[in-house]
């Protein structure tokens, strides 16, 4: 049987420890606790953990001097960050200190655990999941731009060039990255994920290239790089423009000579890999201006796919809004919901500036609180996209006159949008909306009942 995997988990909450570690070991993880950061840094043992999970607001030796010690003393660890609220730029300032991910509190147990198997993934050489995750199979959608993208896709899977994704974040990069590799005669070696924001300069060497033991204070054992275990596989370079232009150099070298030499160590090793980069910066204008290597952008760029934002590719969103009831009904052991179709034109009409990415989060919310095979209406949309849809409205409305609508068809529409402003303004408190508008609580009931409201 295979050894069980380590995990130190460390919070100065001690329930919050006896519950997780309890969790833990049911899915047959071994769990270390810690509620003493500072003897975290006393030890010698870190790299011997598969995962790190720390809190981040702790006394004495907060999250983020833990992660610094870490990270310095062993290079490669995948350290999970919780936060709570008013904490989040901290958190994303941890990613870029070296932090696997950041996780808000309170953790769900589920989502804990899928971070987890990420993480172990990621050190194993394995960063594919299933298909309906992220395979060949899940690229989603009618228009004609994922039409064309999987077009090329076919054409380009069976070849070496190196390949560029360009799109915002959210719309699917990684995906495609994934549809390349399965589809290619490198799909039974490893796909490796390089998320290079989150590679401080101080730790590229020995995260892409791997050390020897010795190498440096901590190295108490040799470890491949990332490199190396993308070998006969694929490498990806997610977020390639915000590496620095030293990272360019030596990633640039490494392509050319097709070889790496670990830190500490007297040879070099020949890999042999197909890369796949990713961007959702203009690199050809940062070459242009001198912020990104000009021989590096032609090295990466030999075929170039370009993904358009979800709000000019609508046509692509009956589609995701199925995709993704599938996989959150069967997630949450759910009926598939049926939608009220002023949710749809929501759907329809909004900008989507997460992307894909912001469309799925939706899903899973809407899925969250749904009860049976119940009609989602207006009410039951997070808040944010609800306030951003009605600002939409109010900003760039069309004339209700030259619609063509009868009166009152556009009196309740005028009636919802009020009735939902005077809500939200008073955090849904029916009673206290009620008496501002000078409804009853009963006919204000009657009234987000007969619009969809509720």
């Amino acid at each position: 049987m295979a050894d069980k995997k380590r995990i130190l988990l460390v919070d100065d909450d001690v329930n919050f420890l006896k519950i997780t570690k309890k969790i833990l070991e049911y899915e047959d993880y071994d769990v270390e606790l810690c509620s003493l950061p500072e003897m975290v840094i006393k030890r010698d043992d870190i790299d011997l953990f598969d995962v790190i999970i720390t809190d981040l607001a702790m006394p004495k030796i907060d999250g983020v001097k833990l992660l610094k010690y870490v990270m310095q003393s062993f290079p490669g660890s995948k350290v999970i960050i919780l936060t709570g609220n008013g904490t989040i730029d901290t958190a994303v300032e941890a990613i870029k200190n070296g932090a696997y991910t950041y996780m808000e509190k309170p953790v769900a147990p589920n989502e804990l655990l899928k971070k987890i198997k990420e993480a172990l993934r990621h050190n194993d050489g394995k960063t594919t999941g299933s298909h309906n995750e992220s395979g060949a199979d899940c690229f989603v959608g009618a228009s004609e731009n994922v039409h064309e993208i999987r077009r090329l896709v076919e054409k380009i899977a069976k070849v070496d060039s190196s390949v560029l994704i360009q799109g915002g974040s959210g719309t699917g990069k990684e995906i495609i990255a994934n549809m390349i590799h399965h589809k290619s005669t490198r799909s039974s070696g490893a796909f490796i994920k390089v998320n290079c924001a989150a590679i401080p300069d101080s730790l590229l060497e020995s995260e892409l290239f791997g050390f020897e033991k010795g190498a440096f204070t901590g190295a108490f054992r040799s470890k491949k790089g990332l490199m190396e275990m993308a070998d006969a596989g694929t490498l990806f370079l997610d977020e390639i423009g915000d590496l620095s232009i030293l990272a360019q150099t030596k990633i640039l070298r490494a392509i050319q000579e097709k070889e790496i030499a670990r830190v500490g160590g007297e040879t070099t090793r020949k890999v042999d890999f197909r890369l796949v980069s990713a961007t959702n910066q203009d690199l050809k204008e940062m070459a242009a201006s001198g912020k990104f290597r000009e021989d590096f952008y032609y090295r990466i760029n030999v075929v170039t796919v370009h993904v358009m934002p979800l709000a000019e590719r609508t046509a692509d969103i009956p589609a995701l809004i199925r995709y993704f009831s599938d996989m959150y009904a069967g997630k949450f052991n759910k009926e598939r919901v049926v939608f009220d179709q002023d949710v749809l034109d929501v759907f329809q009409n909004y900008h989507w500036p997460g992307n894909v990415r912001e469309l799925k989060n939706v899903m899973e919310h809407i899925y969250v609180f749904a009860n049976g095979s119940e009609k989602i209406r207006m009410g039951d949309l997070p808040h944010e996209l609800l306030c951003h849809d009605h600002a939409d409205r109010e900003s760039g409305g069309s004339d209700p006159a030259k619609t063509g609508k009868r009166y009152k068809d556009v009196k309740n529409k005028f009636e919802k949008d009020y009735l939902f402003k005077m809500l939200r303004k008073n955090n849904w408190n029916i009673s206290v909306t009620a008496k501002e508008i000078g409804l009853s609580r009963r006919n204000l009931h009657e009234k987000i009942n007969q619009l969809g409201l509720k």
